[in-house]
């Protein structure tokens, strides 16, 4: 491809975008996984720079000032979280996709950003799948099992914005649609424009021959 396009897979918390997110960066070569910063603590088997940059709230506030972030919002409340520009930036002018997992919100103030993309909305077909999964991940209050899925029921109004709709109650059926669309989507035609002009430019030559 001539120019990468950010891949932006989204849903609500449990509807397993993060796990898709990773196969789908194994799966291709020319796709590579954008690292967030956050200032929520890390869970277990997290890796600092690998699943995520896990900075202070000051540290944060600071890099927003400097406008270091593609977009960032506060989840849940309490946690920040932000997307790096430059590693992003640096990844698309390199031909790739960067595949970016994020919120609703998030998504929401990256579509007015000016940048090649593609986006996928990630949920189980039932909220009862949801509830199971967020119970799966860590010990939750009812209280905040509650305001999830609030916030949850909120993300689903914003389906009809996202270009795809991935029902995730298969793994290997939703990474298979997912690895799909991004391999689709890194052969149109508008993003190939340089080895559509070295076809021409070899026919040419075949031609006066």
């Amino acid at each position: 491809m001539d120019q990468g396009f950010l891949f932006i897979i989204s849903g609500p918390s449990g509807a397993g975008k993060g796990t898709l997110a990773r196969r789908l960066v194994g799966a291709i070569d020319e796709v590579v996984l954008s690292v967030s910063c956050t200032t929520r603590p890390p869970r277990p088997r997290e890796v600092e720079g690998v699943d995520y940059f896990f900075i202070s709230e000051d540290e944060f506030i600071n890099r927003i000032e400097s406008g270091d972030f593609l977009e960032c919002a506060k989840v849940h409340e309490k946690w920040m979280y932000g997307t790096p520009a430059s590693f992003v930036q640096m990844n698309l002018e390199a031909g790739r996709v960067v595949v970016l997992e994020i919120d609703v919100q998030g998504f929401r103030e990256v579509m007015d950003v000016n940048i090649d993309k593609v986006s996928a909305f990630v949920t189980p077909s039932n909220p009862e799948e949801l509830v199971r999964r967020i119970k799966k991940r860590a010990p939750i209050s009812d209280e905040e099992l509650g305001r999830r899925m609030r916030v949850a029921n909120e993300e689903y109004e914003y389906i009809p914005l996202f270009d795809y709709l991935i029902i995730n109650d298969d793994l290997e059926r939703a990474i298979d649609e997912l690895t799909g669309i991004a391999r689709a989507e890194m052969s149109r035609v508008l993003r190939r424009n340089n080895e559509i002009k070295n076809i021409l430019r070899l026919r040419g030559k075949q031609t006066n021959a």
